[in-house]
């Protein structure tokens, strides 16, 4: 590494931290500054995880590799993990050695909370690639092996965006592995399922799963976990070899080296620029940040807002380090896209997730086109395309309301239907969805 070279790091290789390089690689070849500052992402996993689509049947696209995308721009890769930081030497403590920073970005993402029960350890998930994995082979085991007591039923906790999502899509991919009719039982703690929705979206999502067959068990969650079958709350038992959690997300723990948390999901406090509350030139970008998109309204923790912070973050990470004015964050319109298996999909707009924009069949393929093209970077190595798609996306009330006249107006809900089949390789992130 040259050691004349600034340093920006940035640690995570998800949305925020991928897009968050992008944009300090756009930024550095502005100004002119690609001989002077190095621009590392440090990252255990050689790819970058298309997470929203881990519950999908086919995980061979959901994966991109790094050097794919930093190699044409000029963006380092470090494969290895975060064991620590040392804030007084600006130093990132690595599994193998440390790395200097001059400008810090964190952006190490979200992890599952899993409970603290007996046999947990049997629990499948859809969190990273490599329990998709293990869950899509599990699926195929049982489906190849013999007739066993509860092979054909699939328990989903945790009725949120991921397990509803999990749970409609499992009901026609695990059948379609048997060869029969199978049985999905959602469970959610909650007096609702998609306790996130709205009342209106909440009656959409109930349809939905009536139609397909998901068996729904409400105000409940597990009490214990057996090889053959599962226990919960309410008294009921439920055999079955697999048992998908989906229950409630946090903030990295490492979230914690930089500050104390902002909220209950263990987010750093951040200022309009994303810059962690306290710390200098440290910024935080994705499901790491309690990022407010208007002042007021916090951030999801959702890859619709880690791809703009991270762009902000990384554009921001690298002005400072030339001495130049920062952007303000600002995202004001929220769009929840859901799939909903066989049945289709649920387009909604606001925080309140309640205005619903398309059901069914228009719902789903805007999600086909958002998880399919407009998440992902460009991927034809083509280093214009690359910086290009990195521009922090234009905030403000103005640029507000154009997007969302955009996402009410069916025929511009049309055109975006008409490229959903646009493959990823051909299109990049589009600011209308991811930003």
């Amino acid at each position: 590494m040259e050691s004349a070279k600034r340093s920006l790091v940035i640690v995570g290789g998800g949305f925020a931290g991928v897009w968050a390089a992008l944009a300090a690689a756009r930024q550095r070849r502005a100004l002119r500054l690609d001989d002077e500052i190095a621009i590392r992402v440090v990252s255990p996993e050689r790819a970058h995880g298309i997470r929203p689509r881990f519950y999908e049947a086919d995980l061979s696209p959901a994966a991109v590799e790094l050097a794919r995308i930093f190699a044409p721009v000029g963006i380092e890769h470090v494969c290895d993990r975060a064991v620590g930081l040392d804030l007084g030497r600006r130093e990132v403590q690595l599994a193998d050695g440390r790395l200097p920073f001059d400008a810090l970005v964190w952006a190490l993402g979200s992890t599952l909370v899993r409970p603290r029960l007996p046999g947990a350890e049997r629990l499948h998930s859809v969190d990273t690639l490599a329990d998709a994995a293990a869950l899509d082979r599990h699926l195929r085991a049982l489906a190849a092996g013999p007739e066993l007591a509860g092979r054909d039923t699939i328990v989903v906790v945790g009725a949120g965006f991921t397990g509803l999502e999990a749970a409609t899509e499992l009901v026609t991919r695990f059948a379609r592995l048997l060869g029969r009719a199978v049985r999905v039982v959602l469970v959610e703690r909650s007096p609702h399922v998609g306790p996130e929705f709205g009342p209106d979206a909440r009656a959409v999502i109930e349809a939905a799963l009536a139609e397909l067959g998901v068996a729904v068990r409400t105000g409940a969650t597990v009490a214990e976990l057996g090889p053959d079958a599962v226990a919960l709350s309410s008294g009921e038992t439920i055999a079955t070899r697999t048992v998908v959690w989906s229950a409630g997300v946090q903030a990295h723990p490492a979230a914690r080296w930089l500050g104390p948390p902002a909220d209950a999901a263990g987010r750093l406090a951040v200022d309009a620029q994303l810059q962690v509350t306290g710390q200098r030139a440290i910024f935080a970008a994705g499901d790491v940040a309690r990022a407010l998109v208007d002042g007021e309204q916090p951030a999801m923790m959702s890859c619709q807002h880690a791809i703009p912070q991270g762009r902000y973050a990384g554009h921001n990470a690298l002005r400072l380090l030339a001495g130049r004015s920062l952007k303000r964050y600002e995202q004001r319109l929220y769009l929840t896209c859901l799939d909903l298996g066989a049945w289709g999909g649920l387009l909604t707009c606001g925080f309140d997730r309640n205005r619903i924009l398309a059901i069914r069949d228009d719902a789903a393929r805007l999600k086909r086109f958002i998880n399919t093209t407009a998440i992902y970077p460009p991927l034809d190595a083509d280093p214009a395309a690359l910086l290009r798609a990195a521009a922090p996306p234009p905030g403000g009330r103005l640029a507000s309301a154009v997007v969302r006249w955009a996402v009410s107006s069916p025929r511009v809900r049309r055109v975006i239907a008409a490229r959903a089949t646009t493959p990823a390789s051909a299109a990049p992130a589009t600011a209308l969805i991811a930003g």
